[in-house]
């Protein structure tokens, strides 16, 4: 099981690479125009989905968001 702070530098990162998770998933195959990826990325156990983040960053203060 990971630490906390295992978990927030994984979140950082993440985060960090924001525009690289972007390409990734979007990137997913498609079949019939649909998407077949689940937005998700997992590493050491812990799930991190693109949609759910994205959803969370446009909250953040403008400051944060640099």
């Amino acid at each position: 099981m990971l630490e906390p702070h295992q978990k927030h530098r994984i979140l950082r990162e993440v985060i960090r690479n924001y525009t690289t998770f972007q390409e990734l998933c979007r990137q997913q195959p498609m079949e019939a125009g649909q998407r077949t990826g689940d937005w998700s990325i997992e590493h050491k156990g812990l799930t991190i989905n693109f949609l759910d983040l994205q959803s969370c960053l446009k909250k953040l203060s403008p400051r944060k968001k640099q």
